[in-house]
């Protein structure tokens, strides 16, 4: 009865003593996987949707490494809808996207220089009015081919 009191009282003591962090959204991955973490994701068009201005920091969660902010337009008809097949300059990265019609863009970000990529993808439903996406997300970095 001790030993099952002492166990109790041991694990009650771990749950309380984790750390709180800014809240964000894991992807898929192994705990060992390198993540590049998304913050303040917004995209906001314009009332014709043929311009669309997202607006995004990247963080590589790396020492020394400040976040990056970022501009990404597209235009087209419907922009909400259109794939950004010219890459956009946000160093060091650089920025692409893609389209499904099912609902969802991804958003390729590269740093060449690191040889590293991650694809970000977002729901249009959490996009809609130019809202900031919450809780940042984090994507996980794979070499590039």
């Amino acid at each position: 009865m001790l030993a099952q009191s002492l166990v109790t009282l041991f694990l009650a003591s771990t749950a309380f003593a984790a750390p709180a962090r800014r809240q964000q959204l894991k992807s898929m991955s192994s705990a060992a996987a390198k993540e590049w973490t998304v913050l303040d994701m917004s995209r906001d068009c314009n009332k014709d949707d043929t311009k669309c201005t997202w607006t995004f920091s990247v963080d590589k969660n790396e020492d020394g490494f400040e976040p990056v902010d970022c501009e990404y337009i597209i235009e087209g008809e419907p922009a909400s809808e259109t794939p950004g097949v010219t890459p956009q300059s946000c160093e060091p990265f650089t920025i692409t996207s893609g389209y499904d019609s099912s609902g969802f863009t991804v958003l390729s970000i590269v740093d060449y220089e690191a040889g590293k990529i991650v694809w970000a993808g977002y729901n249009d439903d959490i996009l809609e009015d130019g809202e900031t996406v919450t809780p940042d997300r984090s994507w996980v970095v794979s070499d590039l081919p």
